[in-house]
């Protein structure tokens, strides 16, 4: 095991950022999801050998919980697989 390697694998365990176009990809994903929904907040870090991904949907003042939170949802599976296939 090389010194190299190792500081590697460090990176991914203390939370390192996502690269870039993994976000891009993600924002693209939030933001084509729901056509009332928008994004207020995005990050996607390292979390062992995956990544975690937070997002956080803004919706309309008069959109009824209990659809934003089904939205949310959906958007949390899409999330999961794209996560799954680019970890």
């Amino acid at each position: 095991v090389s010194w190299s390697s190792c500081c590697k694998q460090v990176d991914k365990i203390v939370g390192r950022t996502a690269p870039t176009d993994f976000l891009e990809t993600v924002r693209e994903l939030a933001v084509m999801h729901h056509p009332q929904t928008g994004v207020g907040f995005l990050r996607a870090y390292h979390c062992g050998q995956r990544l975690a991904v937070d997002v956080e949907l803004t919706a309309p003042g008069g959109m009824m919980v209990a659809d934003a939170a089904q939205i949310a949802r959906e958007l949390k599976c899409k999330a999961s697989r794209m996560v799954g296939r680019s970890a």
